[in-house]
């Protein structure tokens, strides 16, 4: 299937299609390069600052906060490592979003067009990354209720936003009704036999005796079970282990020791918010009734929902991906403490540049973390050394008939990038788990080192076969082993 419109069937994970489009696009334009499949997802993450601005200069009707946010944005570790990293949630935030700056326009303005281009990007964002069936009805639903009073003045216009508020929960009912709508949820979701959860039940239900079935019931059915899995997992993501602490990065390839999603100092800039007026004058952000208090509510509204989808999964739980959309409310409000901040003086010390002097010490931290110190823990997640590995093959001329590799998982992926080889006769030779057999006499396979190779493989091989292991293999007893083959 050369031109799949919705989804892309890798061996009953079903992708969804638009960011593989456009790494297609970019690489038609630049070739197959590694910059060339990064591009689109830090291309767009970056231009994340635009509507970041736009909402955060709505609310304050001031731009200094607003500017303040954008940058905030620009070099939030969350959004940046996922930006570089290409995760497909990035793009997602972007066009989400410009769509919600187009709505909030619509309805100021009572404009068509606003609201048409409010439509288009959001029905874009259902092609883009799956927690987009979530939470876009529920972010126009919130819209529809907050600002009813303002839209109600033109009783056609209102029509036109209930009925497009409506129309949202169809795509989401649809697609979980279909195969490839519901593959990657049913692999993820805490309603899942992975999960534990019903071996949880279970497992207390036993734990009762013979004769309790009212108590059984009443304890351990499934609304109570599944409700505290997903209440636990909710309140995961408001936690100060996961914003600030290692919590989000655990377990993933994105992980970076000692660093948070958001800067300590974010802490400080989030509590000024809860501050009634800073005690000297003269910041506009600090003045009463400054803030559009319907809009204000939109934005807590966002913020309470954006974990919605990621709670209801539990594999690779937490998930900074799937809650990538609450880092927008987070900087807008950070920004605006951090403008307010400005506004509290103790002799010569500004509260606002003393944050900004913290904010600069951070950033810096950060990038020391990630750029030498990342790896540390990313590697146990990611095919570190295979992409070397690859490019060695593909440029140096082969000494051996066969190349065995072992602890290959992704290596295939590697080779054909390596040596620009699109050959769509090889679709139909990758089976589950990207295994297959040969690639130009390269054997990536399935064992983790030589000394696992079983006997019927080994006697298959010609006598001059190469052989690739990974360093973490015992090397000394596999070169014993490797003699008695032929």
């Amino acid at each position: 299937n050369p031109w799949p419109p919705l989804y892309f069937n890798h061996f009953g994970d079903f992708y969804i299609i638009l960011p593989m489009y456009l790494d297609g696009l970019t690489t038609f334009l630049f070739g197959l390069t590694r910059f060339a499949t990064r591009f689109p997802t830090a291309l767009l993450g970056a231009l994340t600052v635009f509507p970041t601005y736009a909402i955060g200069r709505r609310l304050t009707k001031h731009s200094a906060p607003a500017l303040l946010a954008a940058f905030l944005l620009a070099i939030l570790p969350w959004h940046l490592v996922l930006s570089r990293a290409t995760a497909e949630s990035v793009i997602e935030l972007t066009v989400i979003a410009s769509a919600a700056w187009a709505l909030l326009k619509s309805g100021e303005k009572q404009s068509g067009r606003w609201l048409a281009l409010a439509t288009i990007l959001t029905l874009l964002s259902y092609l883009i990354y799956h927690t987009a069936r979530v939470f876009n009805p529920l972010l126009w639903l919130g819209y529809l209720v907050l600002f009813w009073p303002k839209l109600r003045v033109r009783p056609k216009f209102l029509l036109s936003q209930i009925a497009l508020a409506t129309l949202f929960f169809a795509p989401t009912l649809t697609i979980n009704q279909t195969e490839w709508g519901r593959g990657r949820f049913a692999q993820t979701s805490i309603f899942a036999e992975q999960s534990g959860v019903s071996i949880r039940q279970t497992e207390m239900i036993y734990n009762l005796g013979r004769d309790n079935v009212f108590l059984a019931r009443l304890f351990h059915n499934k609304v109570l079970s599944y409700g505290r899995e997903f209440v636990n997992q909710y309140l995961t993501y408001f936690s100060p282990q996961f914003l600030f602490g290692e919590l989000g990065w655990k377990n993933t390839r994105y992980a970076v020791p000692e660093a948070g999603l958001l800067y300590l100092s974010f802490i400080l800039m989030l509590l000024i918010n809860f501050w009634p007026r800073p005690p000297t004058q003269g910041t506009p952000i600090a003045t009463k009734g400054r803030l559009d208090f319907r809009f204000l509510l939109f934005l807590l509204w966002w913020l309470m929902i954006a974990p919605l989808p990621s709670a209801l999964t539990v594999i690779e739980s937490p998930n900074i991906r799937r809650t990538v959309l609450m880092t927008l409310p987070l900087v807008i409000f950070a920004g605006i403490g951090w403008w307010r901040a400005f506004g509290f003086r103790w002799r010569k010390i500004n509260l606002g540049q003393l944050l900004a002097f913290l904010i600069a010490v951070e950033s810096v931290l950060f990038a020391y973390l990630y750029l030498k110190q990342s790896d540390l823990k990313s590697s146990l997640f990611r095919s570190d050394g295979l992409p070397e590995l690859a490019a060695y093959l593909a440029e140096n001329p082969r000494q051996a008939e066969r190349l065995v590799v072992t602890g290959a998982d992704d290596l295939p992926l590697y080779y054909l990038f390596a040596t620009h080889n699109l050959s769509p006769t090889l679709a139909e030779q990758f089976g589950f788990n990207l295994r297959i057999k040969q690639i130009d006499g390269v054997m990536p396979t399935e064992y983790r080192c030589l000394i696992d190779l079983p006997e019927s493989l080994l006697t298959t091989l010609p006598k001059n076969t190469l052989f690739f292991q990974p360093e973490t293999c015992d090397t000394a007893s596999n070169e014993d082993e490797i003699k008695l083959t032929p």
